[in-house]
């Protein structure tokens, strides 16, 4: 871990830290003018998280952190899980969880990707690390580094690990959004998260996802409705829940 580690202006205008390797590595998301990148949505995330008194979180495409590091600003009692895969952004993860005095159970990570079977598979990695797809296909980026990264899905995962609830998750994976919830269809029915995902067309087609049918799935098997917009993310909830605002257009 780096002796010297970064401040930035984080939700609530709290500060956060993390490493130099961190904003080295993803400069992308810890900009370099000391902005964290798409502040206004993780301080939305954070805001809705703290609506639950004791809320259980995923972070699915957890990166070094930048949304699972809301939990310092949680309560106590809340519980964070982080999904990575790539193994460098993993340490970085680690090391600004460390920096932060976040541990176990408020702030649990894991070195895997998760989708909608238990095994592995290929992630890509160019040098922007931002854009790192398991699609097979990929389409915003020519070279990059093949990296073995082991899978797991949110259905098997909770079931090894009792996680009895689930209240609100995150998921930006780069167009693999449709498998990650593949896998985890009966946690999800069970437990009605709210979700922040995103929402890229050209990244659902490197993935061999299409949108119209993803966002059918949402809608007809989850029954879900898209509640709100934050430019390729939107935030979907259970059609029950008012607690987020109204209804607005799908995302292109």
């Amino acid at each position: 871990m780096s002796k010297v580690p970064i401040s930035y202006p984080y939700v609530d205008r709290q500060p956060i830290k993390i490493t130099t390797e961190t904003q080295k590595l993803t400069g992308c998301t810890w900009l370099n003018t000391g902005r964290v990148w798409d502040l206004d949505i993780t301080q939305y995330f954070h805001d809705q998280c703290k609506k639950v008194e004791s809320p259980i979180i995923f972070d699915v495409g957890a990166q070094t952190g930048s949304f699972t590091l809301i939990s310092k600003f949680l309560p106590k009692t809340a519980q964070m899980y982080g999904f990575e895969p790539l193994p460098t952004s993993f340490k970085c993860l680690q090391d600004n969880l460390k920096l932060n005095e976040l541990g176990s159970p408020r702030a649990q990570v894991y070195n895997c990707g998760l989708s909608n079977v238990v095994g592995e598979t290929v992630l890509k990695v160019p040098d922007h690390k931002g854009l790192c797809t398991m699609g097979e296909n990929p389409l915003r980026f020519r070279d990059y580094e093949s990296v073995n990264v082991q899978t797991d899905t949110i259905d098997h995962f909770c079931e090894e690990n009792n996680v009895n609830g689930l209240d609100f998750m995150k998921i930006d994976t780069e167009g693999w959004e449709y498998f990650v919830l593949r896998g985890g269809v009966n946690t999800i029915k069970r437990y009605k998260p709210e979700i922040l995902m995103e929402w890229n067309a050209q990244n659902m087609e490197q993935c061999g996802v299409n949108k119209d049918v993803f966002m059918r799935f949402i809608t007809d098997e989850l029954g879900y409705t898209v509640q709100k917009q934050f430019r390729d993310d939107i935030y979907i909830v259970t059609g029950h829940s008012d607690s987020i605002g109204s209804v607005c257009s799908q995302s292109s």
